[in-house]
């Protein structure tokens, strides 16, 4: 009889401890379950309305490739059908290079990492490689029709060389020669 009697206040109890507990963090009403069920179109839906719709960007944006060299980081973004460089984390970093997206970083031929050619003891020069090659017989993966070079100095700036190779087909993992990124050399003038 005392178990039963136990059994019978703790089951009483439990729907006051709930109450409490939830008094005690912060007292939330229902209003949420009501306004959560009118947005799934649940029970209390308004009449007329359905589910809430979630604009949707028109262009995406997205990273398409990533590099560190030395102790700055590179991240070429895909933006709109343009392709825009990001050197570190600073807003003067962005650079828009002519090459369409997607971008990607050359690589030296058999290796992930980023092919650099050291111009002299300061200067390292990289290139990117775009506008996508479109064919239906054999598409071609992280291959482009025009090269960009990057030019990075002692300072860590890094601006666009405004010669563009194009006029062939370039695969971001073959790399390039010493001749191809001596002709990056000149940054594209202001």
């Amino acid at each position: 009889m005392a178990v039963a009697l136990t059994t019978g206040l703790a089951t009483a109890a439990l729907p006051l401890l709930v109450l409490m507990l939830l008094s005690s963090c912060g007292g939330q009403d229902e209003s949420h379950v009501l306004d959560s069920r009118r947005a799934s179109g649940g029970v209390d839906a308004v009449a007329g309305t359905g589910q809430l719709q979630i604009p949707r960007r028109q262009e995406a944006t997205f990273i398409s490739d990533h590099a560190r060299v030395g102790d700055m980081a590179l991240n070429l973004w895909d933006e709109g059908g343009g392709c825009r460089l990001e050197a570190g984390s600073r807003e003067d970093g962005k650079v828009w290079l002519k090459p369409m997206a997607p971008c990607y970083f050359i690589r030296s031929p058999g290796s992930d990492r980023v092919q650099v050619f050291q111009r002299d003891k300061t200067t390292r020069i990289l290139a990117v490689v775009g506008t996508p090659v479109t064919s239906k017989a054999r598409p071609r993966r992280r291959c482009g029709r025009q090269v960009q070079g990057l030019i990075m100095d002692g300072r860590g700036q890094v601006t666009a060389s405004g010669t563009v190779l194009d006029g062939s087909i370039y695969c971001a993992d073959k790399g390039l020669d010493n001749f191809q990124y001596s002709l990056f050399r000149q940054p594209d003038a202001p």
